[in-house]
């Protein structure tokens, strides 16, 4: 079975939730805002992400660089109907400071990264689907 392979750079739409598999494994789950497109065509794409083991706290506006794969989580909701959907599982996280960018010459201007931190403020609060994490849906 092969993997979809993923890379992204985007906010943290709200402070990350953390959970522990029953063995002892710290599951980070949280989602980000990746803006595309220019001007008047520029728009927001929300991603549900996780990451295992990151000891490190993910807060709202938070500028993340991920690499990894992607996967779909799958459940039944209380009226028994079966759900799904796609999670970006990140294997590399980086933090940008956000400074960073306008001072190393990137292309993102200081206008361009207040309207994405607008995008954050707006964004929907992500809320997980699954009642209870259970270990053995897990593929690997």
């Amino acid at each position: 079975m092969s993997q979809m392979n993923f890379s992204a750079e985007g906010f943290v739409t709200k402070n990350a939730d953390v959970r522990f598999t029953q063995a002892g494994q710290r599951i980070t789950s949280f989602s980000i805002a990746v803006n595309y497109g220019k001007d008047e065509k520029k728009t927001a794409h929300y991603f549900d992400c996780c990451v295992w083991d990151y000891d490190q706290e993910i807060n709202r506006g938070m500028l993340l660089k991920m690499n990894g794969y992607v996967k779909t989580d799958k459940w039944q909701n209380k009226e028994g109907k079966n759900q799904s959907k796609v999670v970006f599982v990140a294997k590399e996280l980086e933090v940008i400071p956000v400074n960073s960018r306008i001072n190393n010459g990137a292309n993102t201007t200081k206008a361009t990264l207040e309207s994405m931190g607008e995008v954050v403020q707006n964004a929907p609060e992500f809320e997980s689907q699954s009642e209870a994490f259970d270990s053995s849906q897990i593929p690997f």
